[in-house]
């Protein structure tokens, strides 16, 4: 069986550990540490939302946006 919309499984072929991820890594790590928050239940707290949910979401989506731009 394969994926539901794509033709076969798009796996990665980059296996090497560059400076790049391992900040991106410390990053995210950090931010969830101090905000408790994993990103994917972040959205899903929108409902109930609080003035820190809003700083991590805003500071989620700029940090995406300067990721796109470096």
């Amino acid at each position: 069986q394969g994926p539901l919309f794509a033709e076969t499984f798009i796996v990665p072929t980059r296996r090497d550990i560059d400076t790049r991820l391992l900040i991106g890594a410390a990053v995210f790590g950090i931010g969830w540490g101090l905000s408790g928050y994993c990103p994917g239940p972040a959205f899903a707290s929108i409902s109930g939302i609080t003035w820190p949910l809003v700083a991590l979401l805003l500071s989620m989506v700029v940090g995406w946006w300067l990721a796109r731009r470096i």
